[in-house]
């Protein structure tokens, strides 16, 4: 079978795992040398690293994600990189850095568009939206007046006391205001 030596082969050499021998014959080998072993407060410190570092590009990503829903819902902001970047400094200025979203931007949008002229805005869209929330609130409003008003038809039946005083008093107003346009009591 075989030579002494061949007994000794499964004896551990302490020099294999001494770290100049190793580094010595990896020189030798012309490998780089051996990296030390770490211990397991520095494993865990390498872990938390590359968690941290992984949850930081989960959160831009996301934070690219809502910027973007974000300029969608104003279509009178001129997309382009400088205002992206407004945008993100001023959510960075008012809520740390980090991940943030659609309502973030909307308080830094305000802030930038009420206390500075950084932002690119598109002028024509602006006053279309102006015009179309006028309109909206004419409507609203028109609608709520035609609600309140007194409809002798009405089931009141199902209102309250406090609702019905209400319109009558405004009713009441109503023909006093009008009464004195005419230039009387109007009895």
């Amino acid at each position: 079978m075989g030579a002494v030596g061949s007994y000794l082969r499964g004896v551990p050499n302490s020099a294999d795992r001494d770290e100049f021998n190793q580094n010595l014959r990896r020189a030798h080998d012309g490998l780089g040398p051996v990296l030390p072993q770490q211990t397991a407060e520095e494993i865990r410190a390498t872990y938390e690293e590359a968690l941290r570092e992984d949850q930081a590009h989960l959160d831009r990503q996301e934070t690219i994600k809502s910027l973007d829903a974000f300029a969608m819902g104003h279509k009178e902001l001129c997309d382009t990189k400088a205002n992206g970047q407004l945008l993100l400094n001023q959510a960075n200025t008012m809520f740390g850095e980090g991940l943030h979203t659609v309502a973030h931007f909307e308080q830094a949008y305000n802030h930038l568009r009420t206390k500075t002229d950084f932002l690119r805005i598109d002028k024509t869209v602006l006053a279309a939206q102006q015009r179309q929330a006028a309109k909206q609130h004419f409507e609203t409003e028109t609608a709520r007046t035609a609600q309140r008003a007194f409809n002798p038809n009405e089931d009141y039946s199902v209102m309250s006391l406090e609702e019905m005083r209400q319109r009558s008093d405004e009713v009441l107003l109503q023909e006093m205001q009008a009464a004195g346009e005419r230039g009387g009591n109007g009895f």
